[in-house]
C-alpha cells in the first residue's frame, strides 16, 4: 500500500471515532453525570469504557491506513496490556493480569481483522458502516461472556444491544473522517495539478 505523507488532518481517523463513542455514550445514557460516574460493580464509567474502546478503534484504523506495519501491530499489542494494566485492580483478583492481557489482545486482533474486512474493502463500502457494527458488536459481546465465564461475575442484560450502539456511533465516525480525510486528497490533487493537465483529462473523458 502507498504511504503518503503524514499530516495532522490524518488524525480525524482516530480522534472522530471517539468523539461519536462519547456523543453515543451520552444519548444511551441520556445523564452526562451517570456516563462519568463510575458504575460500583466494575469500578469504571461507561465514558471510560468507551474511551478504551474508541481509542483502541481508532488507533488501529489509523496505523493501518497511514503508518508501516510494525507500528499496526505494536498498537494491536501494546494498547490491549495497557488496557489490561487499567482495569487489573477493579476485577479484585478474579482473573490472572496475563490471561486479561491475551483476552484483551484477542479482542484486538478481532478488531484489526473485522476493521480490514469492512471498513478497508472497498467492495463494500455502501454498507461497511453496518457490517462493521454488527461484527464489532458480536466480538466485544463474546469478550464480555468469556470475562463473566472467567471472573464467575454475573452476566448483564443487553450487551449485544449496547454494543451495537457503540460500534454505530464509531463507524459513522470512521466513516465520516474517511469521506472528509477523501475530499482533502482530491481538493488537494487539483490544486497540484497543472491546467494543461487538467484539460488533458477532459479531453480523454470526452
Amino acid at each position: 500500500m502507498e504511504r503518503t505523507a503524514l499530516l495532522p488532518r490524518h488524525f480525524l481517523l482516530l480522534v472522530m471515532p471517539i468523539a461519536f463513542a462519547f456523543l453515543g455514550g451520552v444519548l444511551l445514557i441520556s445523564n452526562l453525570n451517570s456516563m462519568v460516574a463510575p458504575a460500583v460493580r466494575q469500578g469504571i464509567s461507561q465514558a471510560q469504557f468507551n474511551l478504551a474502546i474508541s481509542t483502541l478503534t481508532g488507533a488501529l484504523a489509523f496505523s493501518w491506513r497511514y503508518l508501516a506495519r510494525p507500528y499496526t501491530w505494536a498498537v494491536m499489542l501494546f494498547l490491549p496490556v495497557l488496557f489490561a494494566l487499567a482495569v487489573y485492580g477493579q476485577l479484585g483478583g478474579r482473573v490472572s493480569f496475563s490471561l486479561l492481557s491475551l483476552l484483551n489482545i484477542a479482542f484486538s486482533a478481532g478488531m484489526m481483522l473485522i476493521l480490514r474486512y469492512t471498513f478497508f474493502t472497498r467492495s463494500i463500502t455502501r454498507i461497511r458502516t453496518s457490517a462493521f457494527a454488527i461484527a464489532s458488536a458480536l466480538l466485544l459481546t463474546l469478550y464480555f461472556k468469556a470475562i463473566y465465564l472467567i471472573t464467575k461475575l454475573p452476566e448483564s442484560p443487553g450487551v449485544f444491544v449496547n454494543a451495537l450502539f457503540l460500534f454505530v456511533f464509531i463507524g459513522f465516525g470512521l466513516s465520516l473522517a474517511d469521506i472528509m480525510l477523501i475530499r482533502m486528497e482530491i481538493a488537494d490533487k487539483r490544486k497540484h495539478t497543472p491546467p494543461q493537465q487538467e484539460d488533458a483529462d477532459t479531453e480523454d473523458d470526452i
